[in-house]
């Protein structure tokens, strides 16, 4: 009876739910006749495999192997960003009209972080004015499936601007949660009224990071408006003056 064989010299791979999976698989016709292989796979819910010759990039759902041949093929993985950690189980199927074999294989997920920056109820913008400290409030959220460890916050922003965060560090951001974090602003003396970006970034260790551009908006001073009319009322208040004192000698 014609007989297939399939063999992998790596049946168990490890990596995160980005990580391209890649089991490499040597297809054997151990039979008297030439025959066209199937090939298939049964895997997990919203798991997808596909098949291609090896060294190949063209999918194929079958090949020819003559008798007594071998063919390498590769079954690719593609699964859910979402994927949560833990060990899945695939098995993947050969089969002629005479006879079929099939290949257990395993594939252990990793936990992965992903931080996300974003302003306090969506908002990427703020207000500010020169020389004066201004508060705006920036929201951190780890949306990957791993805690998030040893983040820290920066900003790049104007020259002379100042940024202060609080906090700045923080140990770890547990997977699915949250963190508020108070950024104080300082403009230079020298900024005048209109628009300015500056961008928050979160790094954290494994060499994530993320970073989210905010506008901030530069405002003119009520306090100064006010102190310049002051003393544009006080300069004609004095010409008045002289001119009434001395236009009469």
């Amino acid at each position: 009876p014609a007989k297939l064989k399939l063999t992998t010299n790596f049946p168990a791979l490890r990596g995160t739910a980005t990580t391209a999976f890649k089991y490499r698989v040597s297809v054997t016709n151990d039979s008297g006749r030439d025959a066209t292989i199937n090939f298939s796979a049964d895997a997990p819910k919203n798991f997808q495999v596909s098949f291609t010759e090896a060294y190949g990039s063209q999918q194929i759902t079958s090949i020819p192997i003559e008798a007594g041949k071998s063919k390498d093929v590769e079954a690719s993985l593609t699964i859910p960003r979402e994927t949560q950690a833990g060990d899945y189980k695939l098995t993947l199927h050969a089969k002629t009209e005479a006879t079929s074999a099939e290949l257990p294989v395993s594939l252990t997920i990793v936990g992965q972080p992903r931080v996300a920056l974003s302003g306090e109820g969506g908002r990427l913008s703020g207000e500010a004015y020169a020389s004066r400290s201004s508060q705006l409030t920036i929201v951190l959220r780890n949306d990957g499936s791993e805690a998030a460890r040893d983040i820290e916050l920066s900003a790049t922003a104007p020259e002379g601007w100042k940024s202060e965060f609080d906090p700045k560090q923080l140990p770890q951001l547990a997977a699915g949660a949250t963190q508020n974090v108070k950024v104080t602003l300082t403009p230079s003396d020298r900024a005048i009224a209109g628009d300015y970006q500056t961008t928050m970034r979160a790094s954290a260790a494994g060499g994530l990071s993320e970073s989210a551009n905010f506008r901030i908006t530069v405002l003119t001073s009520t306090l100064w408006g006010a102190v310049g009319i002051a003393i544009i009322a006080i300069a004609l208040l004095v010409v008045v003056f002289a001119v009434a004192r001395f236009g009469r000698r």
